[in-house]
């Protein structure tokens, strides 16, 4: 399991322990998701959130990548387990040939944006992919000392999700309250 930043210098927070302190359906019930959507998850990790949502989209379609190939690895294997025909795992460079612009109804970037090193182009890229009416859902920990999560210095907060938003295009930005620790940006074209 890849390690991600602990507040507490001496642990490491795994992928798996960062995505499943927020119960999936409660994601799913803050999202505007139908089960005919086509859709993209970012940062699939193990697929804590994109095997319940695959299963929610019977009639979609789910794209799931991940910045690491050892979690492509492992979301492969559980997506076997889970014998899901509606979902296609692919590398980040895979993403801009495998997924026509316009086409998604809806993607989601957990735990992603703080950590670009050009938030603005993953926006744009997201922007170009989704259809216009569709939306992107932007999953971040608050900008406050929390119990898991990156050091604050390294968070973004809601305000500035949304401007970077605004700037590349998007409008209507709904925020949601999911625990004390995260929150969700609905931003739509």
């Amino acid at each position: 399991m890849t390690s991600y930043i602990h507040p507490n210098p001496n642990k490491r927070a795994t992928a798996e322990s960062l995505f499943k302190s927020i119960d999936p359906l409660r994601l799913m019930a803050q999202l505007p998701i139908q089960s005919h959507h086509n859709f993209a998850d970012f940062q699939c990790a193990d697929g804590h959130f994109t095997i319940p949502i695959a299963k929610h989209l019977f009639s979609g379609t789910v794209y799931a990548s991940d910045p690491l190939a050892k979690n492509l690895k492992d979301m492969k294997e559980r997506v076997i387990r889970s014998r899901l025909s509606n979902l296609v795992i692919q590398t980040e460079k895979q993403q801009t040939k495998n997924i026509p612009k316009g086409t998604l109804d809806g993607i989601l970037i957990p735990f992603l944006l703080h950590s670009s090193t050009n938030r603005k182009e993953l926006l744009t890229k997201s922007f170009k992919l989704i259809k216009k009416g569709s939306w992107v859902g932007i999953l971040e920990w608050f900008d406050k000392k929390t119990a898991d999560g990156p050091p604050v210095s390294q968070r973004i907060g809601v305000a500035e999700v949304v401007k970077l938003g605004e700037e590349v295009g998007f409008r209507f930005p709904l925020k949601r309250i999911l625990d004390d620790q995260h929150y969700v940006v609905i931003l739509r074209k």
